[in-house]
C-alpha cells in the first residue's frame, strides 16, 4: 500500500514538474560529446507569408547569438545568399532538406557538404508551426509554435529536436508575435546541446 501511494505521489510530482517544460524535446545519446563552435541557422520552413518567415528567422538568429555558446553564427540571410550565388550549393541544401522532410533521413554526405560550404560544425533547421491570432467568440488569443532540429554537419546525426508552442490570451491589445516567438525560441534553445 505504501508503494502505491509513493508511486501516485511521484506521478503527480512529475506531472507538475512537466508543466514548465517544452512539449517535446529529444536529445541523441551522442550529444553528450557534441560541442559545436560554429553553427548555421537554415532558412525557416514555413507556409506563412514572407514577413512572418523573416520575423521568425530574426527571432532565431537573435536567440542563438544571444546564448553566447558559439564562436560563429551563420544567419539564414547568409545561407540564402550562398544559395543564390551557387546552383550546386542550392541543390545540395534542397536535396538534403527534401530527404529530411519526406523520408526523415539526414543524409550524411549532403550534411558534410553543407558543413564544408558554410564552414560550420552544426546547423539548426526550424519550421514555423503557428504564428497567428485567433478569435473564437469573445475569446482572443495569440499563438506561436516552432519545431527545431540540430544537425551534426560532419555526420548528419540529428543531435536534438524539439517542438513547442505558446498561447497568450488577450482582451484589447494584441501581444507581439515576435516577442512571443523570441521567448519561445529562448526556452527551447535552453534544452539544445552545445
Amino acid at each position: 500500500m505504501k508503494g502505491i501511494r509513493l508511486s501516485i505521489l511521484m506521478f503527480i510530482l512529475a506531472a507538475f514538474v512537466g508543466c514548465g517544460s517544452i512539449r517535446y524535446s529529444q536529445v541523441a545519446p551522442e550529444a553528450k560529446d557534441f560541442h559545436p563552435q560554429r553553427i548555421a541557422i537554415m532558412p525557416v520552413g514555413s507556409a506563412f507569408p514572407a514577413e512572418t518567415t523573416e520575423a521568425a528567422e530574426k527571432v532565431l538568429a537573435d536567440a542563438v547569438s544571444g546564448r553566447g555558446w558559439f564562436t560563429r553564427v551563420v544567419s539564414s540571410e547568409y545561407v540564402k545568399k550562398i544559395m543564390l550565388s551557387s546552383e550546386e550549393t542550392k541543390k545540395v541544401l534542397t536535396d538534403y532538406l527534401d530527404k529530411l522532410k519526406s523520408v526523415n533521413f539526414s543524409d550524411p554526405d549532403l550534411s558534410r557538404k553543407i558543413g564544408e560550404t558554410l564552414q560550420v560544425d552544426a546547423f539548426l533547421i526550424s519550421d514555423i508551426d503557428l504564428w497567428n491570432y485567433n478569435t473564437t467568440g469573445v475569446n482572443k488569443s495569440a499563438h506561436v509554435g516552432l519545431s527545431m532540429k540540430l544537425i551534426d554537419a560532419g555526420t548528419g546525426t540529428v543531435m536534438w529536436k524539439a517542438v513547442h508552442n505558446e498561447k497568450e490570451e488577450y482582451r484589447f491589445f494584441r501581444p507581439s508575435l515576435s516577442r512571443m516567438g523570441k521567448g519561445l525560441a529562448r526556452s527551447m534553445l535552453r534544452r539544445m546541446p552545445h
